[in-house]
């Protein structure tokens, strides 16, 4: 028999919620809120305001979350995934500089076992099991007292829900150009905010990559070219302008108040502008891949 039997803690369902919403927005968002210190800077009154109280509206959104996960009985499966998505971002933000956006979850599934095995560490065993799965154990080890009646227990989920929301309401009232202005001008900041970074990462990853293994369909078969462009007597050539100034409104002919071509004007007959065109995703590199097929096929 242990001399100090080891009992597990007992607390209500909404006391657990909110110690957890505690530790995911402060304890798991700590680089998110060194990166914020310098760029309000945290100078003045208003600005130590501001900076107190992104943990305020961090814990009102997790609790908001995790809240209504408990309805379906998810809360304890929520914030193990929370928990472990925010560690590990946190620790490479931390120690390695890295945003997690879409490009981060590819270079993750493109690393291999041999690379893996060499970032591994002693201190980042030691972080990301005291940070991570020690708290997810403590998560599922903790007890919740069930409530007197199911109803009591509804609506104390739901005035914690109403409270986190009026609280988010109430730093928007009062911080909302502060806010807007340092995420407008630091774009990147937002992508060290955990676990929204990495659910939001891996979503567009999701889309980026959802049609990459569909089956290859053909277009254009039915193009020909007409009996005068063989029989010409001069070759054709096409110039095609692409980059940032091949968009419509930089070109006469596609609607540009300056005349920016001059042939146009003169009268000439055999120049045209396209107005349907499409971008290929914002990547050079897939658009001109696009193009040389498009070219060889003519």
């Amino acid at each position: 028999m242990s001399l100090l039997p080891l009992r597990r803690p007992v607390v209500s369902r909404t006391t657990y919620l909110i110690l957890f919403a505690c530790y995911i927005g402060i304890c798991l968002n700590l680089a998110f809120y060194r990166q914020v210190f310098p760029l309000l800077p945290v100078n003045s009154l208003h600005n130590w305001l501001v900076f107190l109280s992104m943990p305020i509206v961090a814990i009102s959104v997790m609790n908001i979350l995790t809240t209504l996960a408990s309805f379906l009985k998810l809360d304890r499966l929520v914030i193990s995934l929370f928990i472990l998505l925010s560690a590990s971002a946190q620790y490479f933000i931390w120690n390695f500089g890295v945003v997690i956006d879409r490009s981060m979850i590819t270079n993750i599934l493109d690393t291999t076992p041999a690379e893996s095995f060499a970032l591994l560490s002693g201190e980042m065993i030691a972080v990301l099991g005291l940070s991570g799965v020690l708290a997810v154990f403590i998560a599922w080890w903790v007890k919740i007292r069930k409530p007197t009646t199911r109803w009591r227990g509804a609506a104390m989920r739901l005035l914690n829900i109403a409270v986190s929301a009026l609280l988010i309401i109430l730093v928007a009232a009062l911080f909302y150009k502060d806010y807007a202005s340092v995420f407008r001008n630091n774009k990147e900041l937002v992508k060290s905010l955990s676990p929204s970074n990495s659910i939001v990462a891996v979503n567009f990853w999701y889309a980026h990559h959802r049609m990459d293994n569909l089956p290859l369909v053909k277009i254009g078969e039915d193009a020909t070219q007409k009996a005068v462009m063989h029989n010409a007597p001069r070759k054709n050539l096409t110039i095609v302008v692409l980059g940032e100034t091949s968009r419509a409104d930089n070109f006469s002919l596609g609607g540009y108040s300056r005349d920016t071509n001059p042939a146009d004007a003169a009268g000439r007959r055999d120049l045209f502008s396209a107005y349907h065109f499409l971008r290929h995703g914002n990547r050079s590199f897939r658009a001109v891949h696009v193009l040389q097929y498009a070219a060889r096929a003519l």
